[in-house]
Order: C-alpha cells, then structure tokens, then sequence
C-alpha cells in the first residue's frame, strides 16, 4: 500500500520499524495516546492514504478504528477493530505473549 508523507509517496514496507513493531491505523493520534510509551511499538497511520479510504481501510482489515501490528520482517502479529480505547488491552497483552522487550537490553558482563 501507498502513502503519502513528509518523504513523498512511500510503501508501507518503507514504513516498519525494523528493531520494533509497527501498527498501522487509520487514527494514529488515538492510538499514539493509548500506547504505553514503553513499548517497543511505532504508530503509522494510514490517513495519507493515496488509495480509496475504503480500499484501504479494507485492505488492512481494520474497520474504521482499528489497527494492525506488523514484525519488522513484514509478518502481521495481530490485529483489531476495536478503537484504541478498548483494543490497547489486547495490544499489550499480545505484545506480552509475543515476549517483545519493553525495556532496553542490558549490557552483557
């Protein structure tokens, strides 16, 4: 998928976060706001969408309010239509279950 942004026209694999995982949503600042600031997550959103809102929005299978956590090798982890507000818990939880590291690695003696 395309979209538009401060770099011009970019694919969404230009976009992943390659140390930690990416979540597409068409409302980024909802989410920005609900993911805990520790989390090793990078908040896309896909409201510069070039495509059809529509198109899109059907493409990623996220409804209107949802979102999509991507790994950095491109491979979705999890998905939601639920709004931040009530999809954050199942964020964490996933994130938790998929042992990502919230915290910085320690350095090896």
């Amino acid at each position: 998928a395309w979209l538009a942004g401060d770099r011009g026209v970019v694919s969404t694999h230009d976009l992943l976060d390659l140390r930690d995982y990416t979540l597409f949503t068409p409302e980024p600042q909802t989410w920005r706001t609900a993911v805990p600031a520790a989390m090793p997550v990078t908040v896309v959103g896909l409201d510069a969408a070039i495509a059809d809102r529509q198109q899109m929005l059907d493409l990623f299978e996220v409804g209107e309010h949802g979102a999509v956590l991507v790994r950095p090798d491109g491979h979705v982890a999890w998905r939601t239509t639920a709004r931040a507000s009530s999809g954050v818990a199942e964020l964490e939880q996933t994130v938790s279950d998929l042992r990502i590291s919230t915290a910085p690695e320690s350095a090896a003696p």
